[in-house]
Order: structure tokens, then sequence, then C-alpha cells
């Protein structure tokens, strides 16, 4: 909802001293954007080709089960380069290629995020539009985004942000559980906080 849309951009304001704006509408929000990233539980694909200036790097993140997509088939199929983390699970989980690949177009055309980066490829604006699937293979997801964090500080880009702080945990809520006390409870036969 608009509500919530406006809670959690002043939440980032206020956690990460940044500037957030809230678009009107989808176009608005991709107008000009040069990477968008999509983590949603969309059961229906909601991004068009018509919504993607180009050229334009796509990362498809959310909608992971096999029923849901957030690409439509005309974006997916009009992407110059398809990446992957695994292509037998992306066969297997991803609506949004499966509409494509297999049919449209041969699934060799798939590439995995291991063979692109192996091979030194680079983006270049005569792809158009490359989309990155994510299939939940997190540990590479987390490689790659600490190698990029790496290479970042080390060419001198980004904007460096304050490290989040953890919530202060309300008077009244329980201690957490963890293994000591876990252990220890077990041992004396007194509930863990």
């Amino acid at each position: 909802t608009r509500d919530r849309q406006v809670a959690f951009a002043r939440s980032l304001e206020r956690s990460l001293g940044i500037e957030t704006s809230c678009p009107d509408t989808l176009a608005d929000a991709l107008k000009g954007a040069g990477i968008v990233t999509l983590v949603t539980r969309a059961e229906e694909p909601f991004v068009t080709p018509a919504l993607l200036d180009r050229p334009v790097h796509v990362n498809a993140m959310g909608a992971v089960l096999p029923s849901h997509a957030e690409l439509d088939r005309a974006a997916v199929d009009g992407a110059g380069l398809v990446v992957v983390d695994d292509v037998v699970n992306a066969q297997a989980t991803s609506r949004e290629l499966r509409e494509v690949f297999g049919e449209a177009r041969p699934w060799n055309e798939v590439k995995t995020l291991g063979s692109v980066i192996a091979e030194g490829r680079k983006r270049d604006g005569t792809v158009g539009v490359s989309v990155f699937k994510s299939v939940g293979m997190g540990l590479s997801d987390l490689a790659i985004a600490v190698r990029a964090f790496e290479r970042a500080r080390e060419e001198g880009r980004g904007t460096d942000l304050p490290y989040p702080q953890p919530a202060a945990m309300p008077w009244n809520a329980p201690a957490p559980v963890t293994a000591g006390s876990a252990r220890s409870a077990a041992r004396t036969g007194t509930p863990a906080p």
C-alpha cells in the first residue's frame, strides 16, 4: 500500500541517513534505472519491456515459487543475456524462464553466473536488457556481493552508509534463546529464558 511504501522509505532515511523517494507509479520508479532489482512475492508478472529503459540490468530475485513470476514473458524473451546461479534449479523453479526457454529459445542460451564470471564477460550497451534470475543459491549471491563491495571500495565508488544498529528490545521482551542457554537449561531442568 502507499502508506507502507512511505513508511518503509522513511525508515530507510532514518536508519541509513539517505534520501529516498516514493514514485507514484511503477513506470515512474523504473524510469531511467540502469539496474532494477525485483524482490516480490508476485504471483503474476508485472514488469513488461515497455517499463524498462535500455540498457538495463534486471535482478529478478523474488517470485521464487514455480507458479509465480515478476517479469513477463516478453521481458525475458527480449533479454540479450539471461544468467542464473543454477540452470537445473531454474528449469524446475522459474516460471519466468520456463515460459521462454525450452519453447521459444533453447536452454543453452541461459548462462550460469559462474561461467559469465569465468569468461570475464562485461556488460555492454549492445545487450540492451540483461537478466539475472536468482533461484535460491544464497552462498553465490553473498560471494558476488562481497566481491562487488570490495571492487567498489578499490575503485573509490559508491557511498559509505552507517552500519545498521540492532533494534532495541522492548523492556518486556523475553531474552533471546542462545545455544548456550538452551544447553544450560537442558542440564539443569530449568526453562531457557
